[in-house]
């Protein structure tokens, strides 16, 4: 195996959280057969089942979360528990889908994870804290 083959073996999997889509409220009939309580784990790059227009639509709150940005603290007033809620496009059959972010196993990817210890150090080291 070359040494690029290796690197891109080691570097599969995702940095970021897992995020998870839970299925909320159906009006009318999802075409792609999607139903209350179905979830789903999504990242930037795997739609897990998902609709593709849902998931085109939640796309970029999807990447915001799994890298650790969020929405303002008010948000609790919109929707319940604080996790955001978004509509399909089809506006005969919506579909609502919920998203809360997961914390990161270990071991997620470690290569990105070897990376980011490597930065702390240095850093560390920079500011004279280590």
């Amino acid at each position: 195996m070359s040494e690029t083959e290796f690197r891109f073996k080691e570097t599969k999997g995702r940095p970021g959280a897992l995020i998870i889509g839970t299925i909320v409220d159906v009006k009318g009939r999802c075409w792609m057969g999607q139903e209350v309580g179905d979830t789903f784990e999504l990242d930037g790059t795997v739609t897990g089942g998902l609709c593709g227009h849902l998931y085109h639509t939640i796309y970029p709150y999807l990447i915001m979360l799994e890298y650790g940005g969020g929405f303002p603290d008010d948000v609790e007033d919109e929707w319940p528990g604080g996790n955001p809620e978004f509509i399909c496009p089809d506006a005969y059959n919506q579909v609502r889908i919920q998203l809360r972010r997961e914390s990161t196993p270990e071991g997620r990817n470690p290569l990105y994870m070897k990376e980011q210890e490597r930065e702390e150090k240095k850093w560390r080291k920079k500011l004279g804290k280590d």
